[in-house]
């Protein structure tokens, strides 16, 4: 850690994301492990000289924003000594997981192993973030803040490529397991070159990347048949002859809930449908958790629009808004 903050090429930590993502393989994944692969890849290192108060002194002047962190108060400081270098060693390690803070169209994770994997795809984004506005606060010259962005954007768009490229094999290999992560590393690339292009934008000129052509390249990298080959017999299921042979739905929740949640969507124009319609369907398909169906006048009466007292209210009732 001898170079200058504005030398360092931070993004080369996000080709170490390809070797710890072992973790997502592990069926009792948690935020602990996930906690603990961003230690290890954000663990920093730094050799002091001096006696134990100027170490001290020296822990209270550090610009914790160097290291990817916000303040002293999300990490663990310990001095141990380094007997090979002969000097103290300061380990400075994250003890806190940053949320995602910017609207990235992610992939909506399915299972607990994806979601763990979001959340740490999120923290490093934010971190790269953090050290790349320090760059900028606390560097000087305007010629080390160009040298820095351009060492870093040329080094994401190697990546991005290398990234890609593993994408191509994941669906040639026809590895659909392994295509969400991959997928999201790759949004996650093409993202940090934007954020990097515009936060740097007024050190350099240089073309851009748009967002559209970064989307294309990685779009252009899905095999898309290979990926659904493992998926090709979904046509095999055998489709019901008559309405008779389709099975009942157990709603376990309040009659009124269901009922009210169509209303909900023909109200915010996402459905269009008759309320005899809904009322024959939901009576028709499906029943409460005694199997008894769900009565038509039950549901008529939610329906209506002068009956509010019988819809779902607060907590109860699904929220539909944030589809329209």
């Amino acid at each position: 850690m001898n170079k200058k903050h504005y030398q360092r090429t931070d993004v080369s930590i996000v080709r170490e994301i390809l070797k710890v993502t072992a973790f997502c393989d592990s069926k009792t994944i948690n935020q602990k492990m996930v906690l603990g692969f961003i230690q290890q890849i954000n663990k920093v290192e730094i050799c002091l000289d001096g006696f134990e108060n100027e170490l001290q002194q020296k822990i209270k002047q550090l610009n914790f924003a160097e290291f990817g962190i916000k303040s002293v108060k999300d990490a663990n400081v310990t001095i141990v000594q380094n007997v090979f270098k002969q000097c103290e060693m300061m380990l400075i390690i994250p003890k806190r997981i940053y949320e995602l803070s910017e609207k990235i169209e992610f992939p909506i994770p399915v299972t607990k192993i994806d979601r763990m994997f979001l959340s740490f795809i999120g923290d490093l984004y934010e971190r790269l973030k953090i050290k790349a506005e320090n760059v900028i606060n606390e560097t000087a010259s305007s010629k080390d803040i160009e040298l820095y962005a351009r060492k870093n954007i040329q080094l994401l768009q190697r990546i991005f490529l290398e990234a890609r490229n593993e994408m191509k094999e994941v669906c040639v290999n026809g590895e659909s397991f392994k295509f969400f992560r991959i997928y999201v590393f790759n949004v996650l690339i093409y993202h940090l070159i934007l954020f990097y292009q515009n936060m740097f934008s007024g050190f350099f000129i240089e073309e851009k990347q748009t967002k559209s052509q970064l989307r294309h390249d990685l779009y252009n990298s899905i095999e898309f048949n290979n990926l659904m080959e493992p998926f090709s017999n979904y046509n095999s299921i055998k489709k019901p002859e008559s309405d008779d042979e389709i099975g009942t739905f157990v709603w376990k929740g309040k009659k009124n809930v269901l009922a009210t949640l169509f209303y909900d969507l023909r109200q915010e124009n996402l459905l269009e449908v008759k309320n005899i319609d809904i009322c024959l369907l939901l009576n028709k398909y499906f029943v409460d958790d005694k199997g008894i169906p769900i009565s038509i006048a039950t549901i008529e009466t939610c329906l209506k629009d002068y009956r509010p007292d019988k819809r779902s209210k607060g907590n109860d009732r699904i929220d539909t808004d944030k589809y329209s």
